[in-house]
């Protein structure tokens, strides 16, 4: 905003100066004619002098020059167009115009409440009759009439068929005891078992072992066959073999982690080594939703029974196989037998 005023400042100025050459000019038009004129100006002001000399100019001032025109001069060029003049003042307020077009319809309005019911109308003509309904049930049976008089004897009648046994009567009296009948034949004595055993303190192991330690206090006993400090028996004469073995199985401390599920410790019966039966220690598989997942000893009897054919000499043992468990399993009140079967 600045620059442009310095600009249009000068502008008047000049204008101003050219104007008064021109008078000067006029008043002194019998004096000679000077035709060169010089004049200083300040371009933050706008003032302008005519001075003799472009020496005469200040430091804060420009200068310009321009040479006096004769009578035959020719107009100069249009100067730039000035700035836009302030608005000028309110025209008054025009006629009325005509009225515009009609708006399109507005938007229905919501329906009216439901007026009240009206008067019951007359009654019309009766309609015609309905088909015939379906027959009612049979009423009740009437009262007995009075007994006519007998009529003649007719012809027997065909023999109906047998009714419905009755109750059984009371049991008459126990008769007399007939005569004692014949003896028969001696019946074959029962083999007794050549040894019954048990143990008595608890077998606690982590390993595969022969279980040990039995006793034949009664009510059990031993035989020469059976060696309880070692829990073996060896076979005296060839032939069948009841074999029967028992205990109580249990953990000696609590579980805390969980087996395998390769994992099935047993109860063996072996001869020289050998398994000839096993029975299977009770595992439970514990599922408890987002809290715990094992698999566990069930503690409680594991059994054996069997019949072997065995050879004079043999050795049976019962034994404990973990089958990869390493935790310690206590053996408690076992039981061990063995029966020769009679050929």
């Amino acid at each position: 905003m600045t620059s442009t005023r310095r600009r249009i400042v000068p502008a008047l100025s000049l204008a101003s100066l050219a104007l008064t050459t021109v008078i000067g000019t006029a008043g002194a038009a019998e004096a000679a004619p000077k035709r060169i004129i010089s004049a200083c100006y300040n371009v933050d002001t706008g003032r302008i002098r005519v001075v003799e000399s472009i020496a005469d100019c200040r430091p804060a001032e420009s200068h310009i020059r321009w040479k006096r025109g004769g009578k035959n001069a020719q107009q100069g060029a249009r100067g730039p167009r000035g700035l836009t003049g302030p608005a000028g003042p309110q025209g008054a307020t025009g006629a009325t115009g005509a009225p515009g077009p009609a708006g399109a319809p507005g938007v229905a309005g919501a329906p009216g409440a439901t007026g009240g019911i009206g008067p019951v109308g007359a009654t019309g003509p009766a309609g015609p009759t309905g088909a015939t309904g379906a027959a009612g049930s049979i009423g009740a049976t009437g009262a007995a009439g009075p007994t006519g008089a007998s009529g003649a004897t007719g012809p027997t009648g065909v023999t109906g068929p047998t009714g419905v046994t009755g109750p059984t009567g009371v049991t008459g009296p126990t008769g007399v005891t007939g005569p004692t009948g014949a003896t028969g034949a001696t019946g074959q004595a029962a083999t007794p078992p050549l040894f019954s055993v048990t143990t008595v303190s608890d077998v606690i192991t982590a390993s595969g072992t022969d279980v040990a330690g039995w006793s034949g206090a009664a009510p059990y006993f031993t035989g020469p066959a059976f060696h309880p400090a070692s829990g073996t028996f060896t076979v005296p004469t060839t032939g069948a073999y009841r074999l029967a073995a028992s205990c109580n199985v249990g953990l000696s401390a609590a579980q805390t982690v969980s087996l395998g599920s390769n994992v099935d410790p047993s109860l063996d019966l072996k001869v020289n080594g050998t398994t000839v039966a096993t029975s299977r220690v009770g595992i439970l598989d514990v599922n408890i939703a987002l809290v715990l997942t094992m698999r566990a000893v069930a503690q409680g009897p594991v059994a054996l029974d069997t019949v072997v054919d065995l050879t004079a000499g043999d050795i049976v043992t019962l034994a404990y196989v973990p089958d990869g468990m390493t935790l310690n399993v206590a053996l408690r009140d076992c039981q061990f037998s063995a029966t020769p079967m009679e050929a």
